[in-house]
């Protein structure tokens, strides 16, 4: 089995969407479209060893309650793995943990590029 380009509902296309989160809190939310994206995401201020950001909601009207989300990160910067959760009609969350033993300082800024299967 394998993927026909043209085929199904995998667009070729990307499109970029930008939100800052609090360090602190991290609650942020961003309007995204397509089911290929990348979101540049800024963290505002210092973020502590072990420190997760709160939950990054994207909202999207191609995601189902149905929908798988396959997420990644093309940043060495932030050294943080991200887990999609909370997926329904219309949306999804994403919470990152900072798993690189130090404090991360000075606004760092990632980006994680999402896919999503219906």
């Amino acid at each position: 089995m394998g993927y026909n380009q043209g085929a199904g509902n995998l667009e070729r296309s990307i499109t970029t969407a930008s939100a800052t989160a609090g360090s602190s809190n991290g609650a942020a939310s961003v309007t995204t479209e397509g089911n290929r994206f990348t979101l540049n995401l800024t963290l505002n201020g210092t973020l502590s060893a072990d420190a997760k950001v709160g939950d990054i909601t994207v909202n999207n009207s191609m995601v189902k309650s149905t929908s798988v989300i396959w997420g990644t990160s093309q940043t060495t910067v932030l050294l943080l793995p991200m887990v999609a959760h909370s997926v329904a009609d219309g949306s999804f969350k994403f919470t990152i943990h900072n798993h690189a033993g130090v404090s991360i300082a000075g606004n760092p800024t990632g980006a994680f590029n999402f896919i999503i299967y219906n």
